[in-house]
């Protein structure tokens, strides 16, 4: 509980900072010191996992919830303005879906192991949204998305990379959350 309300206020004061700063390098550079801080704190956690086996009606019920809640915020951007329908229509409203069906399809662990995937990929996410901001006025809408796809597993793997030296420099192994090759040998043997 106590790591939620942290994250929490990290969030929020993220956010504000963000706000306040309104710069998009300042605040690219206050989400990665955020994710890694989060990574180097983040719970190392060796249960074994059991893989689930979803019904073929899970993921395009994912899919369906999300596209319901992102158009529901979309219709009420012109009374919430642009800013804040667009922070509510993305990753807050997909996590929100995906973390109930994790947890119910896997357990408390499978919603934690979700919170901490996200975790490990928002350095990219904020990567990308940074190129599509910088590039776009200068090269034009499709360069700009296509080098934020190119950064985003490049930014992601040298968050976690520096997560994991901060941590061994602080003598704190770092867990890699959301990695699925923890758990391989369970997947081969289902």
């Amino acid at each position: 509980m106590l790591a939620c309300l942290t994250a929490l206020g990290v969030a929020i004061g993220v956010g504000l900072a963000v706000l306040l700063l309104n710069n998009a390098y300042a605040a690219a550079l206050l989400v990665l010191i955020a994710c890694l801080g989060g990574l180097v704190t983040w719970p190392r956690d060796d249960t074994p996992r059991t893989p689930a086996i979803d019904p073929w009606w899970a993921i395009p019920t994912r899919m369906g919830l999300v596209t319901i809640m992102v158009c529901g915020i979309a219709t009420l951007e012109p009374f919430l303005g642009t800013g804040l329908a667009g922070t509510f229509a993305s990753l807050p409203m997909i996590l929100v879906v995906m973390g109930l069906t994790e947890h119910r399809a896997r357990g408390p662990l499978g919603a934690v192991d979700l919170a901490g995937g996200t975790l490990a990929s928002i350095a990219g996410t904020a990567a990308f949204l940074l190129a599509v901001v910088v590039l776009t006025p200068l090269a034009g809408l499709w360069v700009a998305l296509a080098a934020g796809l190119l950064v985003i597993p490049v930014v992601n793997r040298a968050a976690t990379a520096l997560a994991a030296a901060l941590g061994q420099r602080i003598g704190r192994p770092v867990a890699t959350p959301g990695r699925a090759e923890r758990h391989t040998s369970e997947l081969v043997a289902a």
